[in-house]
């Protein structure tokens, strides 16, 4: 059993790394293509999409973590007819809430893109674009259910399997309607239409994992609705923190700055967010994982899954975020080949250090959530909040956009160390350990080889002495090699994983031990 549950764990996270770097190299190429087509004023308002997305996504009250947490636990207790209650029942409300709401959107369209300082010319094509935008939301909040139900199965295989194979039909249709003219215009109606066919897809393999599911009106509960709600809420006032993060600040920006820095706040959150996932996608699999093993009363495997997915997302965060933080201004010039967007670089300097504890913690905040604890993560995340709103009033009418910024990522140090603290007392472990014996150690190997590339390459004008897309990306490659060189050699001297982290990288990753202690020492 627990041979089956390891390898089932790790296939699962390696399917999610997949597909994670997949959709990252996939939004890499796609990002420079549509700013090259339709300007960084439309790509603010492409960029104020997610900002909708956002608010109107808070209507689903955080059940989708819900539904993966009741799913696995239902599967696991073999209560299959539970599952169709839940999976009913989601559906029939999403439908009313998402009528609901678009009535609402149609009713506010105007006095919102005034709010947020869409200029007249824009004004048409911005109400298409959100309308449409809102539609395909709703459409993935009716059936997410069906998603859910491949996650809580544990068979994260098949869903990136599957965001992996929409991106080449999605691709396609956006060079089309770029390439025929049609602008913002045509780049919604290919996302709504590629989110019709991910969702007939998802419904056909959620048939086919569960042969006994059914979704029918008569399967409707109000009790389970209540329940799914009063779970939901706890761990939607914890997502919160990151849609603050990204979202409000764009708002702030577009009114009482311009749309041209709105644009350039998405690019430089997009490469700090798209960085942030390549370790958080160690810690997808997490959630339905301890789930499992809180319904088994599996306490000893629970927190050593814990400590050890910590340092593993540690050992990667760490030098990805201390990369970010030196090279900020030559990655968007490679990226985007515009000098122009230094306050895109700025936003990935002032992210990256906060970024890599918050990344971190995402193992925390899936255990606490899959353990039944979501009211660990809603108290850090009510915290953050509130500070994060008042910060970013006051900072962004007394510094501008750099004070945008510094409210953002205050706010992610508080919320980490509460998560931490609060959860720790929970699983009995001690928080002082946790610093010292996870993230102290990579922490400390990215700074001083930041340290060692950064102070000479500043002094010499390295970062501003090439201006050609090429020239930018041959230093990108040699400051990495280097970068990533002086990391390994300084961890090596930590002796960071102990055996049983080593035997996970050796045996089930099937990397060689002289490879193991070539990376990281004896």
């Amino acid at each position: 059993m627990e041979q089956h549950y390891k390898d089932k764990f790790l296939r699962n996270t390696a399917f999610s790394i997949g597909g994670h770097l997949w959709r990252i190299v996939f939004g890499l190429i796609t990002t420079p293509i549509i700013i090259s087509y339709i300007g960084i004023e439309r790509f603010g308002i492409w960029a104020m999409i997610g900002l909708l997305a956002g608010y109107f996504g808070l209507a689903d009250f955080g059940m989708g973590s819900a539904f993966v947490r009741f799913i696995t636990n239902h599967h696991a207790n073999d209560e299959l007819e539970k599952i169709n209650t839940i999976a009913s029942t989601a559906v029939f409300f999403f439908v009313s809430t998402a009528l609901c709401l678009m009535a609402v959107t149609v009713l506010i369209l105007n006095p919102l893109i005034h709010f947020l300082g869409i200029g007249k010319s824009l004004e048409s094509e911005a109400a298409f674009v959100f309308l449409f935008g809102l539609a395909t939301l709703f459409m993935n909040n009716i059936f997410s259910i069906f998603y859910s139900i491949q996650i809580g199965l544990q068979r994260m295989d098949i869903t990136n399997k599957v965001s992996i194979a929409m991106t080449v039909p999605s691709l396609a249709g956006t060079l089309l309607v770029l390439k025929l003219g049609y602008g913002l215009r045509g780049l919604i109606v290919n996302h709504f239409a590629m989110t019709v066919i991910f969702v007939a897809v998802n419904m056909l393999i959620a048939r086919r994992l569960l042969p006994s599911l059914r979704v029918r009106p008569t399967l409707f509960r109000f009790g389970a609705l209540k329940e799914l709600i009063t779970f939901g809420l706890k761990i939607q006032i914890g997502n919160l923190s990151e849609f603050v993060t990204f979202q409000i600040d764009k708002m702030l920006i577009g009114h009482f700055l311009n749309l041209n820095l709105v644009g350039q706040f998405q690019i430089g959150t997009q490469v700090a967010a798209k960085a942030r996932q390549i370790p958080s996608m160690l810690a997808f699999a997490v959630m339905p994982a301890a789930a499992e093993l809180d319904a088994r009363g599996d306490k000893g495997k629970l927190d050593r899954m814990y400590i050890s997915g910590s340092k593993f997302l540690s050992l990667i965060t760490a030098p990805l975020m201390g990369f970010l933080f030196i090279f900020a201004g030559v990655i968007v010039t490679a990226w985007i080949n515009d000098r122009e967007l230094v306050m895109a670089s700025l936003a990935i300097r002032m992210l990256a250090p906060a970024l890599m504890f918050y990344s971190i913690a995402v193992v925390a905040t899936s255990v606490a959530v899959g353990i039944g604890q979501p009211g660990i993560v809603t108290r850090a995340g009510l915290s953050y909040i509130i500070l994060n709103i008042i910060l970013s009033i006051i900072l962004i009418m007394r510094f501008g956009y750099p004070g945008t910024l510094a409210a953002t990522t205050i706010p992610m140090w508080l919320y980490c160390a509460m998560l931490w603290i609060k959860l720790h007392r929970h699983l009995d472990v001690s928080s002082t350990r946790f610093f010292f014996d996870v993230l102290l150690k990579p922490a400390s190997a990215s700074f001083i080889a930041g340290a060692i590339l950064f102070f000479p390459s500043k002094s010499i004008g390295l970062f501003s002495m090439f201006n050609t897309r090429l020239h930018n990306i041959a230093i990108l490659t040699g400051g990495a090699a280097l970068f990533f060189l002086l990391y390994i050699l300084l961890i090596r001297r930590m002796n960071f994983l102990d055996k049983y982290e080593r035997n996970i990288l050796s045996e089930k990753l099937g990397l060689p031990d002289w490879t193991v202690n070539l990376l990281l020492g004896k």
